[in-house]
């Protein structure tokens, strides 16, 4: 297919925001699955992929005359200081062949400004981290308990160490489990407060499985070390000691969404491609 992009990507090694960056590497996967790019509207193209509505009049002229499909990505809504973008989008989308946002709140944010209902054909490709600079470390998550009472949380800890290899996380417990302890899952006795205030600070994240706390003491260690703290809803007193200061979950579910990792650039774009493939067929 020859694609035809209305803005040239920039060297990705010079500052330049996020969306330069996914047009860098958009235009790379789409030459490596074979497509001919053009960045010109007047050039023999089967498709137009718009990435910024601003300066492409020109584009949309040509696609309306010579009835080449549009891909447009909405990656701006002009809400930071550029209110004349939003007015081209509100003018532009209906007239385009396929819409792609970037999240769910730029959709619905788009939608309600402009009062319309699910009439245009969108999807919606959230963004990522360019995982080539930004490389992926394993998570590590850690907590702590003497007590091995099942309140303390046992069933989701047992979930964690089941599913850390398919979230790519690294699980420490420390203290005294009340479940059988996997292989991959790092494993220390309980320790003295010394030992412990120095381990501590080494993990990304404390996670809590408790429920009815009256005062939850292993939570405040957590916190007094400035960890970041996932917390069951449950926890007694340990929302109030977390308000502001942890991401609160109430399930394995919402547990899992927590820790998922972002999608690799290269998932993020073969939605992009398939998107165009689609559009291109039409």
């Amino acid at each position: 297919m020859i694609i035809g992009i209305n803005r040239k990507p920039v060297d990705s090694n010079t500052p330049w925001g996020g969306g330069n960056v996914l047009l860098h590497n958009l235009c790379s996967y789409l030459k490596d699955h074979g497509n001919t790019l053009e960045f010109s509207p007047y050039a023999d193209c089967d498709l137009f992929f718009i990435m910024d509505p601003r300066g492409a009049d020109e584009w949309y002229d040509v696609s309306k005359v010579a009835e080449i499909p549009i891909v447009q990505r909405v990656g701006d809504l002009g809400t930071h200081s550029k209110p004349e973008i939003l007015d081209m989008l509100s003018d532009r989308l209906p007239k385009v062949d396929h819409t792609i946002f970037p999240s769910v709140w730029a959709y619905d944010y788009f939608k309600n400004k402009r009062l319309w209902g699910d009439t245009i054909k969108y999807s919606i490709i959230p963004n990522t981290a360019d995982d080539s600079f930004f490389k992926r470390k394993k998570m590590r998550l850690v907590t702590h308990h003497w007590s091995d009472n099942p309140n303390k949380g046992m069933d989701v800890y047992e979930w964690l160490q089941e599913n850390a290899k398919r979230l790519d996380i690294e699980f420490t417990f420390i203290g005294r489990p009340c479940f059988e302890l996997k292989e991959d899952t790092v494993h220390m006795p309980p320790v003295s407060k010394d030992t412990l205030a120095y381990v501590l600070p080494s993990y990304d994240f404390y996670i809590t499985a408790s429920r009815l706390e009256a005062g939850a003491n292993h939570v405040l260690e957590a916190l007094a070390c400035n960890l970041p703290i996932i917390y069951h809803t449950e926890g007694g007193s340990i929302p109030e000691y977390c308000k502001h200061r942890g991401i609160p979950y109430s399930s394995t579910d919402d547990l899992e969404k927590i820790l998922r990792p972002l999608p690799l650039v290269e998932d993020v774009l073969e939605k992009y491609l398939n998107v165009i493939n689609d559009v291109g067929r039409y």
